[in-house]
Parts: structure tokens; C-alpha cells; sequence
């Protein structure tokens, strides 16, 4: 699903801080297209955002990050 410009209502969207080394975390893309959220777990790691199941570094700019629903990060 894409949308022309993030929504400001969305403050679980992290675009300042990195995640914890390792972290697996849900993330919003951003192309020429527009904004887009990648529809699998991406992993944070060596300063780089990487997919966890083939182990390639994405090649796209992550506009922000959110732990993923259920994981222990999400835990209030």
C-alpha cells in the first residue's frame, strides 16, 4: 500500500533514533513513488536495514521504523 505523505497521527513512526543493533522492526520506505510500509520484518544491523529471512541490505531509504506488532518491544 503506498500514501502520497506519512500520516502525523501515526506517532508509533520512529524517524530520529535507530532500533537496537539486531532488532527486527516494521519499516516505511520512501521512492520516487511515495511512502510505503515493506510488507515483512526488516532487521537493523552494522549501521544498515537488512531482511532478515535472505540477509540482503534493502535498497531503498527508510523514512522510520516501528517495533513490530507483538514483539516484546511493543510491550507497553
Amino acid at each position: 500500500m503506498t500514501d502520497a505523505q506519512p500520516s502525523i497521527d501515526e506517532a508509533d513512526w520512529n524517524d530520529t533514533d535507530a532500533p537496537a543493533e539486531g532488532q527486527l522492526v516494521q519499516v516505511r520506505a520512501q521512492d520516487g513513488h511515495g511512502f510505503y510500509v515493506l510488507p515483512f520484518a526488516v532487521e537493523f544491523r552494522d549501521d544498515g536495514w537488512f531482511n532478515p529471512e535472505t540477509g540482503e541490505e534493502l535498497d531503498c531509504f527508510v523514512a522510520a521504523w516501528r517495533p513490530l506488532k507483538g514483539s516484546p518491544a511493543d510491550a507497553p
